[in-house]
């Protein structure tokens, strides 16, 4: 005895169908005609479920299939594996592997509505227009009408040229809720750093020896872990699309200055250091940036991304607006830049001094600004600066000291300082 009802196939519909009465059951799915959930009672007792397409066939005659899980299984499984793998134990602690019986009838429901789909056009087929590659006219399952405009597709990528290619990856960040700040400075630095010729090449034609030409132009580590991004962003565009051409974001990785290892930024000890500290304190053009990244070292403790973002409100204890303190007066400021004791730094007075003196900068050139490191920029007037990579990369380029991140120059200088408690 067959018991037929209809409605909308979903997870928790399959996962929990039973059959309470009967030898068998018969589940319609509501979305495509035909394909449902069969549920039958076992010679030996058990429940046995599956999904299957009854329709009539071109000749009128009903016909049956029974869709195979195993492989719908696997893709499933490999799918969610993968987010499990990485999702857990992110300090690289150890990690365990996705149970495969996790993996229920319920998750397969749109793989087997495909499938029934597919079964359903390749017996009554559906016309569709193509060109004469493909014949002009043809009858395509689902699976074949996808292949066939992923075709066009990549063919039309192709025919891009590197600057199209940077537009359309462009565009796609904008709807995808990226900064317009960030894609206005993408856009700027390939403009300025990638020659004509090259930007009119075809995508597919540009190889790695374009992209060193293109990166040996970047004269700081940001820019050109900027332009390696991008680039590797038009690359990975165009690989989802199907279009392999001679590059790959793992050749691209690749190049760029040799790693410099924190221990081996500063080889002249002390006075290398002090040097250094010199050169911020001096520059006069950028003194915000400057001003931060002495700020930043001297303090030690707090990320660069609060030291940039630092209000005179986040200062606790003495009155800082008084230049000078009273003799014998206690030295007393609690910088605040988030919550808990964690986010509480006290000041130094040499810390406190680099604060007056950005102080007395801003109020002369800017005036009075919530920030301690205000931007000078026209277009970001009453908010702090959100880089120091100006300053920073001039100092290494002037004194002659390897590209790295000030976050590596950080770690070089506790090593410096405290060698038990960061040995070398």
């Amino acid at each position: 005895m067959s018991i037929g009802v209809k409605t909308l196939l979903t997870q928790s519909v399959v996962d929990e169908a039973d059959l309470s009465i009967g030898t068998e059951r018969w589940i319609a799915d509501t979305k495509i005609k035909g394909f449902g959930l069969r549920i039958w009672r076992r010679s030996y007792g058990t429940i046995g479920k599956a999904y299957a397409l009854r329709f009539k066939g071109e000749n009128g005659h009903p016909t049956r299939k029974t869709f195979e899980t195993y492989r719908a299984h696997y893709d499933v499984w490999d799918e969610r594996h993968w987010d499990h793998w990485f999702d857990q134990a992110p300090d690289g602690g150890e990690r365990t592997r996705l149970p495969y019986d996790s993996i229920t009838l319920g998750d397969l429901i749109e793989h087997a509505r495909r499938w029934a789909q597919d079964e359903i056009d390749k017996v009554r087929g559906r016309k569709f227009i193509g060109d004469a590659e493909y014949k002009r006219f043809t009858f395509m399952t689902l699976d074949e009408e996808e292949a066939y405009q992923q075709d066009i597709i990549r063919k039309r990528i192709e025919s891009y040229s590197l600057a199209r290619v940077r537009d359309i990856v462009i565009l796609n960040l904008k709807t995808q809720g990226i900064s317009q700040q960030y894609i206005d400075r993408l856009d700027k630095v390939f403009d300025h750093y990638v020659p004509e010729d090259l930007k009119a090449k075809l995508i597919i034609n540009v190889d790695l020896e374009d992209v060193r030409q293109i990166l040996d132009q970047a004269p700081s580590i940001s820019n050109l872990k900027i332009l390696r991004g991008f680039l590797g962003r038009l690359v990975e565009f165009c690989q989802q699309h199907g279009v392999h051409g001679k590059l790959s974001r793992y050749r691209m990785a690749k190049l760029g200055p040799p790693k410099v290892k924190s221990v081996d930024f500063m080889t002249d000890g002390e006075q290398g250091w002090q040097d250094l500290f010199q050169y911020l304190e001096d520059t006069d053009d950028l003194w915000q940036q400057a001003l931060c990244l002495r700020f930043y070292f001297l303090a030690a403790t707090p990320p660069l991304s609060k030291v940039m973002s630092a209000r005179w409100d986040q200062m606790k204890g003495f009155d800082f607006l008084r230049p000078k303190r009273n003799e014998g007066e206690r030295f007393f400021i609690d910088w605040i830049y988030g919550t808990g004791w964690r986010s509480t730094y006290r000041l130094s007075q040499t810390t406190f001094d680099t604060l007056i003196k950005a102080r007395d900068r801003a109020s002369n050139c800017i005036g009075d600004s919530p920030y301690c490191f205000p931007s000078p920029s026209k277009h970001h007037i009453g908010k702090p600066i959100t880089s120091v990579s100006v300053v920073w990369d001039r100092c290494l380029s002037d004194l002659k000291l390897p590209l790295i991140s000030p976050k590596q120059a950080m770690n070089s200088y506790l090593a410096h300082l405290y060698p038990t408690r960061f040995p070398r």
